[in-house]
């Protein structure tokens, strides 16, 4: 079997053929036009009448399913070429109708998933170029459909550069964390005044570097931008503050 350790639930479709040889090199994302679990969505998916599949599907809660084992390729973009070099996720939205929003828990599944089939696969980096002629592409370069969606197809470039930081080692921010930060930068002059402020995935690193007196900020908040706090999380992680 060749599928992630992400997935959690397993529901196999019957709907799948051979990659005829073709090595997996690209992520194709589709939207559910719903709100589905992931159980929902692999049960869609062995039901005889509706002929397609995915190899994996996210629920609205973040949940991901496999229902087409990697090696195979499954029946999702209308498209033979696109598909038997694709590994092909449908992810649940949130709300129906509109721009088809997904939830920041799918949302960030979507990226643990895209970077650990990277991984997995040999895929260095993903790149999104707006057309098929990318490694990131979506269901409307092969159809004429509005998958995935413009809440996710607005999204793809942001995509790209989340999976390809986890790539690079980095821990970019979930879609949650991005959101308490801008809601902070809405309230308050600078995005972060104190450690306990910061989110999650860069505590440590300010607690060090205001415990070493590194950051002082000026006296009574560290008063630092959502990008210096990044930048000191990567140095940190590389060694440049020692242990």
């Amino acid at each position: 079997m060749a599928k992630s350790t992400l997935t959690t639930v397993i529901l196999p479709s019957p709907h799948y053929s051979s990659r005829c040889g073709r090595r997996i090199d690209r992520i194709t994302i589709h939207h559910a036009a719903g709100i589905a679990s992931a159980r929902t969505l692999g049960l869609l998916f062995q039901n005889p009448a509706r002929g397609g599949s995915a190899n994996y599907g996210i629920g609205n809660d973040g949940e991901i399913g496999c229902y087409v084992d990697e090696k195979y390729r499954a029946w999702t973009s209308g498209s033979d070429e696109n598909d038997r070099r694709a590994v092909t996720i449908e992810v649940s939205n949130c709300k129906a109708g509109g721009d088809w929003p997904v939830s920041d828990r799918a949302y960030d599944a979507l990226i643990r998933l895209c970077a650990d089939i990277c991984r997995r696969n040999g895929i260095g980096a993903l790149r999104f170029t707006g057309d098929k002629t990318g490694n990131l592409t979506m269901h409307r370069y092969f159809q004429p459909t509005a998958c995935p969606g413009e809440y996710l197809a607005r999204r793809f470039g942001a995509i790209a550069e989340a999976v390809n930081a986890k790539l690079r080692g980095e821990e970019p921010m979930t879609a949650e964390e991005k959101r308490a930060f801008e809601t902070l930068e809405k309230q308050a002059g600078a995005t972060v005044d104190t450690v306990e402020q910061a989110p999650a995935w860069a505590k440590k690193t300010l607690k060090k570097l205001t415990t070493r007196g590194i950051l002082q900020g000026d006296g009574t908040s560290l008063r630092l931008s959502e990008q210096m706090v990044r930048m000191l999380v990567i140095l940190d992680r590389a060694g440049m503050f020692g242990g």
